[in-house]
């Protein structure tokens, strides 16, 4: 835990992952996140028989779904 904004936990972790050889999870930061978000578009395609919608509505923070979609 971090005490205080989501900016001084960003400011951290760039300090941290040179010095203690940390590893940055943060959102668009490393690929593997993305790549198991994609799946979502496959299972969307698939299950509709790879007739894609016109629409897809799809609440998002960080927009990594998105992405990966």
């Amino acid at each position: 835990m971090v005490d205080g904004l989501i900016n001084d936990c960003a400011r951290i972790i760039a300090e941290k992952k040179t010095t203690e050889d940390w590893f940055d999870l943060s959102t668009l930061k490393e690929p593997y996140r993305v790549e198991g978000k994609k799946t979502m578009g496959y299972e969307i395609a698939e299950q509709l028989d790879w007739h894609l919608p016109d629409v897809i509505i799809y609440p998002t923070g960080g927009g990594t779904g998105l992405i990966g979609m």
